[in-house]
């Protein structure tokens, strides 16, 4: 027993709900690896190989500190791999947006030739021939 037997535990507090995750959309790109993930990946078979019984645990601590000791040319081959994968990510990924952009305002009807400054009728209701709000902003404040 503690040093105060007589003293229950505090409570605990109830844990937050959790939100929901987003689901990932499989045709989004893939965010590049790292300089030490991508050196993890091409020395974790050769040392699993010597230590076939070796856990991933074991397996990543023999890696992790064979980064380590790695000298700094060697570790900046694959700084330059992880530099030269995000700017290929980049590009895909401002593609992947450009296309989602037209898809989420391609089902809109609202068409450029009534843009705020036509002069024709709004067909969206709630709009005045302004093309403002009706309502929206009428005060001088």
């Amino acid at each position: 027993m503690g040093p105060f037997p007589h003293r229950s535990p505090p409570p605990r507090r109830p844990k937050p709900p959790k939100r929901p995750r987003r689901r990932r959309d499989p045709n989004e790109p893939q965010k590049p690896l790292s300089a030490y993930a991508l050196f993890f990946r091409d020395t974790q078979a050769a040392i699993k190989g010597q230590n076939p019984s070796a856990t991933f645990g074991e397996v990543s601590k023999i890696v992790a500190s064979m980064w380590d000791s790695l000298g700094e040319e060697q570790k900046q081959v694959y700084k330059r791999k992880t530099e030269a994968a995000k700017k290929e990510y980049l590009k895909a990924l401002a593609a992947y947006r450009a296309i989602q952009c037209l898809h989420a305002h391609s089902c809109c009807e609202y068409s450029l030739s009534h843009s705020l400054f036509s002069m024709e009728p709004s067909p969206h209701p709630g709009h005045n021939e302004s093309g403002r709000d009706s309502g929206a902003g009428d005060s001088p404040l």
